[in-house]
């Protein structure tokens, strides 16, 4: 039986709620934000810090439609990018690497084992597909993307084995996550009309 409406909901809620953390910590320190055209570089110059508490409003209604998806997913997403990151003492004292393995045992404890490790895989997967889609764009800006930082045929590997095990733990879990991921995307992607993110499409 495939996902109900709550269950689809929640994985889209949760997406966006990804997508604007990853988009406010790639652009906003970067100043990415200014001139550009896409949606989500429009949103986060205009709310800027703002973005923030929307985000954590999103997240908290992804909750509540569906507590056990939307902390699998965001918990995962959360341990891939700690993960990626180079190995440094965080606030909590504890390095990106550790705080990355706390992240994905704390998913499991708090959902189930099946649950956390096709979550992960998806997240994996669109991870390493963003990769090698931007890898020009990586490039241009400098940004050590998956693709650059350990290479393309891993990048590749990564994207392969991450479906494969996604596939084999629930098929119909994983379809939908990547399905919703392609909206998410196209819709950030949307350009907007004003090159200075200061635009009257809002």
């Amino acid at each position: 039986m495939w996902l109900g409406l709550f269950e689809c909901f929640s994985i889209l809620l949760t997406g966006i709620v990804i997508k604007v953390l990853d988009d406010y910590l790639d652009r906003a320190d970067q100043n990415l934000t200014v001139g550009s055209r896409e949606l989500g570089g429009v949103l986060i110059y205009r709310f800027s810090r703002g973005v923030l508490p929307y985000a954590l409003l999103l997240f908290l209604l992804a909750l509540t439609l569906n507590r056990s998806i939307a902390t699998a997913l965001f918990l995962s997403a959360y341990a891939i990018g700690m993960f990626g990151s180079e190995s440094q003492v965080l606030p909590s004292g504890l390095s990106s690497r550790t705080e990355s393995i706390g992240a994905l045992i704390l998913g499991a404890a708090l959902t189930d084992m099946r649950l956390m490790a096709v979550s992960f895989a998806a997240i994996c997967a669109v991870q390493a597909a963003d990769a090698i889609v931007d890898r020009q764009q990586d490039k241009e800006k400098g940004h050590r993307s998956w693709y650059y930082r350990y290479g393309s045929i891993e990048t590749w590997l990564i994207l392969i084995l991450s479906l494969l095990v996604g596939l084999y733990l629930d098929y119909k879990f994983i379809i939908v996550v990547l399905f919703i991921a392609l909206v998410i995307v196209y819709l950030f992607s949307w350009q907007v009309r004003g090159g200075d993110g200061k635009t009257s499409a809002f």
